[in-house]
């Protein structure tokens, strides 16, 4: 591993940062909206969780879509939440 600096920073446009924000409330929503019909508790292992943020890989050397890491990001914590907020 090197000490460089990345080459790619989260830069966002005012609108891109309103974009991201919109469709984050709307991931928010639909995720509030179902969270009835989802399990109470994610069904993976410690291992597969690891596993789907790219395990011990470490970060990125190249950056990202900053929309993009915002919509999987919510995805990835709606998905393997234990909710304790469930009704059941």
């Amino acid at each position: 591993m090197t000490n460089e600096m990345r080459n790619a920073p989260a830069e966002m446009t005012p609108q891109q940062f309103r974009d991201a924000g919109h469709r984050l409330v709307d991931q928010i929503a639909e995720f509030l909206s179902t969270i009835g019909d989802r399990p109470v508790a994610p069904a993976g292992t410690p291992r597969e969780m690891r596993a789907r943020i790219g395990g011990d890989a470490g970060l990125p050397i190249d950056g990202a879509d900053p929309a993009t890491i915002v919509r999987d990001a919510a995805e990835l914590l709606f998905d393997n939440s234990t909710f304790n907020g469930h009704p059941r």
